[in-house]
């Protein structure tokens, strides 16, 4: 006599459910199917240090797509680079910028260290299945400068020790105070966040909260003195750029020379921040890590339209840069 279940197809299941409905007993009808494999979508920045930092383990990249899961961060839901796993987790979540999008976000770590320069897949394994791999990241030299409105000191700031972060991004002097005299290609800024209750209200060169001006980062080639010049919100906390009660920024939040007019002058800039939002104006335009998704526009509610998509950042899918309110 043969013990072995067989398998139940649609018919099959069709007659259990219906067998079920007839015996009054509800487990018979319960047919669970296979998990779908989770899909990552897009990342908030394609290149970064694997060293430096927070305890000395690079900068954060945050993961964006489906069926990662609603829990088992760093068990079930797992991150790797080019098949070396991540060294830890931050946050799973739906993200701030569509609900409909799950986020993972993740400090690199060593990742192995490959060479820097190449172009290395990203895989999200779920439950033991993985994801397609033709999300990328490179591996490029960067420091990583922390900022913080609360607790920061210009002169006692140290690049790349989160106890000791900058107290300004930008000054209106522009190249005196803040981190931004400091930056370089390949470097991150990383805002502290502190919520609405202690929002950012200063004002940088031009009256705008923050400019890309008079330097530009490059393509990320894996050298030192290459890639994006990013800015980004710390993990977990909210960044709030407050526009509306910052006294004298009549600029708009964040703004970069508009690319496509003026090409090579700061065509490199980005803003990842999925953590952070801005207040009563929007971003500016011409950053390139912004123009590789053509597909959205957005408005600001009670101010005016934000640049197309292809132009600057504000309320981005993909680049995900400040969202305007």
């Amino acid at each position: 006599m043969n013990n072995k279940p067989k398998h139940r197809g649609p018919a099959g299941l069709a007659v259990v459910a219906l067998f079920a409905l007839l015996t009054g007993n509800p487990a018979l009808a319960t047919t669970t199917g296979p998990s779908p494999a989770p899909q990552v979508y897009y990342t908030d920045i394609v290149s970064g240090p694997n060293n430096g930092g927070e305890n000395n383990k690079g900068i954060y990249l945050s993961i964006f797509g489906k069926n990662f899961g609603s829990s088992g961060l760093g068990t079930s839901a797992r991150v790797y680079i080019n098949d070396v796993e991540v060294d830890n987790y931050r946050y799973l979540g739906a993200s701030k910028g569509r609900t409909d999008i799950q986020q993972i976000t993740v400090q690199i770590g060593a990742v192995g260290n490959p060479t820097p320069g190449l172009a290395l897949p990203i895989k999200v394994v779920v439950n033991g299945l993985p994801s397609n791999t033709d999300q990328m990241f490179t591996v490029n030299p960067g420091r990583i400068l922390f900022v913080d409105n609360a607790s920061g000191v210009d002169a006692q700031a140290e690049i790349g020790n989160i106890a000791k972060p900058f107290r300004f991004v930008q000054t209106p002097a522009l190249y005196t105070g803040g981190a931004w005299p400091k930056v370089q290609p390949g470097d991150f800024i990383v805002m502290r966040g502190h919520g609405a209750a202690l929002p950012w209200t200063d004002v940088g060169f031009e009256n705008y909260f923050m400019r890309f001006r008079d330097k530009s980062g490059s393509a990320p080639t894996g050298a030192a003195g290459t890639g994006p010049i990013s800015i980004m919100g710390y993990p977990g906390e909210d960044v709030y750029l407050r526009r509306t009660i910052a006294k004298g920024m009549t600029g708009r939040c964040i703004s970069g020379i508009n690319g496509q007019a003026l090409q090579g002058m700061g065509q490199w800039g980005g803003g990842q921040t999925p953590e952070s939002r801005c207040r009563g104006g929007c971003l500016g335009c011409g950053v390139r890590q912004c123009r590789r998704s053509r597909r959205h526009q957005c408005r600001c509610r009670g101010t005016r339209r934000c640049c197309p998509a292809h132009h600057g950042c504000g309320c981005h899918t993909r680049f995900r840069c400040c969202r305007c309110r």
